[in-house]
């Protein structure tokens, strides 16, 4: 399942909320080097922090089914 987050920027003004706290449902959530600023990831600990992916590089986060899939060994990520 592919599920890219698509918007429109000349539909939005600054400041909007694009995409809120969440989880992915799908297996894995694969993040490359984002084009602007604005995506967070949260700890177990529930500590937000500023993702940064290098270029040439991909952030691989897991989504609910590997969660399900691993019996909980691996936990689904927020961001």
């Amino acid at each position: 399942m592919l599920s890219p987050t698509a918007v429109d920027l000349q539909r939005t003004k600054k400041g909007d909320i694009l995409a809120a706290f969440h989880r992915d449902f799908d297996l894995l959530t694969i993040h490359g080097k984002a084009r602007f600023p604005g995506l967070y990831a949260w700890l177990n600990t529930g500590e937000k922090f500023l993702v940064s992916v290098p270029e040439g590089h991909l952030l691989l986060q897991a989504g609910k089914q590997l969660e399900w899939f691993t019996g909980g060994h691996i936990k689904a990520g927020f961001h």
